[in-house]
């Protein structure tokens, strides 16, 4: 999950394992070249997400019709269907729907924000937090986070630090 201030309060949270960045993705085709090309444009979001927070918060120019949708998912199809010019997510979900999915989709060069993710532990559960942190650290000690995140990403874009 995203970290964010509400979420590192709340929780007891891993280590950062992967770096991300909000990012808005048009159709293939969209006249769309940067985020202020997007004012006045609807926007689908996640609704309750950390993009749905940025996207509100954030002064890209012009009115943002945001169409707040139960996921990052229905938000494409809505943009498939032509309901929405632009959808505003993560970077990790958006290569992967075009590289995995086959979307005929681009990222546009601007976002607004990045952030980390982390995986959430119930606030005192230490001990479960600290063995799963110390398997990610296996992991990335002998490949085999490499290796699925490539498998899922076409790439390895975890931030697991090596263990010394």
């Amino acid at each position: 999950m995203s970290v964010n201030p509400e979420r590192a309060e709340r929780m007891n949270l891993s280590e950062p394992y992967m770096q991300n960045k909000m990012v808005f993705v048009v159709p293939a085709d969209s006249t769309a070249q940067s985020m202020s090309d997007l004012a006045d444009k609807a926007i689908g979001v996640q609704n309750g997400s950390t993009a749905q927070t940025i996207l509100k918060d954030s002064s890209i120019g012009g009115t943002i019709k945001e169409s707040a949708l139960a996921t990052n998912i229905e938000a494409m199809q809505q943009m498939d269907l032509g309901l929405v010019d632009a959808v505003f997510l993560d970077v990790i979900v958006a290569e992967y729907e075009i590289t995995m999915g086959g979307k005929d989709y681009r990222v546009l060069s601007d976002g607004l924000a990045e952030e980390e993710y982390a995986i959430g532990f119930r606030k005192n559960d230490n001990a479960l937090r600290n063995e799963v942190q110390k398997i990610l650290g296996e992991m990335k000690a002998d490949g085999t986070l490499a290796q699925i995140s490539t498998a899922w990403f076409g790439k390895d874009i975890t931030t697991v630090p090596d263990n010394k």
